[in-house]
């Protein structure tokens, strides 16, 4: 009886990686079980043929390897238990349980190189382009196989696995010129594209970042009371996001550079990585210039706000002088009828003539002219 994942158990590749997210080639589709939510995909580049396999099959494999064969081996959610036991049947240094392990905090990009073999790992933007939580392909390399490890379906690998390899181009591979690296055309070829297509993705998030930092620009210079608050948290929403792209595409100069300057690929694959590593540098510096950019809208904004909240309250100061000029005005001649209205005794209640009218309404008058002399001269009043 035979057990579930054995080799006679052989599948289609395009049926099975499209229930896991991946697709490859253009082979005829079998229906298949429902993957396990851990999966273990064996992909036999040399038949084109893809299984789903047990750990123990995946252990089997490395004893059972042929020279003339290429295989690719994707581990996606591998338990730590697991992780282990691969490392101890593929004979690999033991950091590889911490590297490979499920932990967020492993997400980052790594280069280890070993004698016959090394160890790659790349952040790449996840499902919905979130930049907050990329997530890992972790990669060994060896010359006849790929172990991927990755904690879900990678966007990136689906691309590449498309690819039937049967059509592959052999100007991917300069034929005159010799094999430098120890890998086999097949793994450095799926190699190469899988790392490509990474950087597809982080360029195409940089070139939006750019142009999320040009509309910004743009919008700062015209911007109504109501867009105001929605302006100034699109800045910080870019700000924010320009900061984890930074630390997306920053350390893969390195990672880049230090597998450029390795021995463990061919003369052809340093040069692509010399052109991603060159790239890479001119994306960053992109996301300076949309920093620039941002800074640029901040300040454009501000000095528009600062510029209308002054005219608001020269504006306020022009209407607080007039009423205060209504005031200076009033002011006396209500305290004047107030004070002689009053049922009590006052000044010249007695006469009978006009004059202490005159007197008293010239006072007041006086007393305007004065306060408005005043205020002129010193000056209160615009």
């Amino acid at each position: 009886m035979r057990r579930k994942g054995s080799v006679d158990e052989i599948i289609s590749i395009n049926s099975v990686l499209r229930d896991t997210n991946y697709v490859f080639g253009d082979l005829a589709a079998i229906p298949t079980p429902e993957p396990p939510e851990t999966k273990i995909i064996h992909i036999n580049l040399s038949d084109k043929l893809h299984r789903i396999i047990f750990i123990e099959d995946a252990i089997d494999l490395k004893n059972n390897l042929h020279d003339h064969e290429d295989h690719i081996l994707i581990f996606q959610n591998l338990p730590s238990e697991d992780i282990t036991q691969i490392r101890i049947a593929f004979n690999l240094h033991p950091v590889i349980d911490s590297e490979c392990s499920s932990v967020e905090n492993n997400n980052r990009d790594n280069l280890m190189l070993f004698s016959d073999h090394f160890f790659f790992s790349i952040n790449d933007l996840n499902a919905s382009n979130n930049v907050e939580f990329p997530i890992a392909m972790k990669t060994i390399v060896y010359s006849n196989f790929l172990l991927i490890f990755c904690n879900e379906p990678l966007e990136n690998a689906e691309d590449v696995l498309s690819m039937n390899l049967s059509n592959v181009d052999k100007a991917d591979e300069i034929s005159d010129s010799p094999r430098i690296g120890f890998c086999s055309e097949y793994i450095e070829i799926i190699f190469q594209k899988l790392i490509e297509t990474i950087f597809k993705r982080m360029e195409m998030i940089v070139y939006s970042m750019e142009e999320e930092a040009r509309i910004c620009l743009r919008f700062s210079q015209n911007l109504s009371i109501e867009e105001q608050t929605d302006f100034l948290l699109r800045i910080s929403m870019a700000k924010r996001k320009l900061i984890y792209l930074r630390n997306l595409v920053k350390p893969k100069i390195q990672l880049f550079t230090g597998l450029y300057r390795s021995d463990h690929v061919s003369a052809h694959f340093k040069h692509v990585l010399r052109s991603l590593q060159q790239k890479t540098i001119s994306y960053y510096k992109r996301l300076d210039k949309s920093s620039s950019l941002l800074l640029s809208a901040e300040t454009i904004y501000t000095g528009i706000a600062d510029d209308e909240r002054t005219k608001t309250s020269i504006k306020l100061n022009s209407i607080m002088n007039f009423f205060t000029f209504i005031a200076v005005i009033f002011i006396p001649l209500n305290f004047t009828v107030t004070a002689f209205g009053m049922n009590v005794a006052v000044p010249f209640q007695d006469e009978s003539d006009l004059w202490p009218f005159y007197v008293i309404m010239g006072s007041s008058i006086l007393f305007v002219l004065l306060s408005l002399i005043i205020m002129k001269i010193k000056p209160f009043l615009s």
